[in-house]
């Protein structure tokens, strides 16, 4: 973590690889991947997602409305970054957890609606889950895969990005902060997911 002249604090990754093993270069290319990865990557992949929700309805029009919602995610992402770190902080503070309580009832009103087939349910999770042919599937890197992909898609655990946050964050003592981080992955992925 490192001090700016503005007095924001600034770090990660690359800034642990530039000074830990002295070698620049890889710092330079991790970072080029970390933006790859979130501007194609993930943003791209999640701004796509978006769009296509909206292709079982009526007034979607495959030509022109991916443009349309595409400009409209671009405008407000423009609004969050072009504001600094202190926007984005903000509107991510009020965003994030309307969006967690959100995912919560949806899950819980999907699974009131359907309670009929709670029993067949957990019937196939132990019974199918718990046999040989699962477990041994698991161990040729299929779960592990799948695992991977929901671990980097819900806390982004594993990615690089977090330290970037966690640098900037302005608190008294690192530990602090290394907690938050730490119950956010359990936040995500455990009750959340």
């Amino acid at each position: 973590k490192k001090r700016g002249e503005d007095g924001t604090s600034y770090g990660g990754p690359a800034y642990y690889i530039e000074t830990a093993l002295k070698c620049r270069p890889l710092a330079i290319v991790f970072t080029v991947f970390l933006i790859l990865t979130y501007g194609v990557g993930f943003n791209m992949l999640a701004s796509y997602n978006l769009q296509s929700t909206f292709s079982a309805y009526s007034f979607y029009d495959a030509k022109t409305t991916p443009w349309i919602i595409g400009a409209i995610v671009a405008a407000l992402v423009a609004f969050c970054l072009f504001g600094g770190g202190k926007r984005i902080v903000k509107i991510t503070s009020f965003l994030v957890p309307i969006m967690g309580v959100a995912y919560i009832l949806v899950a819980l009103a999907i699974t009131l609606i359907n309670f009929k087939l709670l029993p067949s349910v957990f019937g196939r999770i132990f019974t199918e889950a718990f046999d040989f042919q699962a477990i041994f599937g698991g161990f040729t890197g299929s779960c592990v895969m799948y695992g991977i992909k929901r671990g980097l898609y819900s806390n982004e655990a594993g990615v690089g990005s977090a330290p970037n946050a966690s640098a900037s964050a302005e608190v008294n003592h690192p530990v602090k902060q290394g907690l938050v981080q730490v119950l956010s992955v359990f936040i995500d992925t455990i009750l959340i997911c």
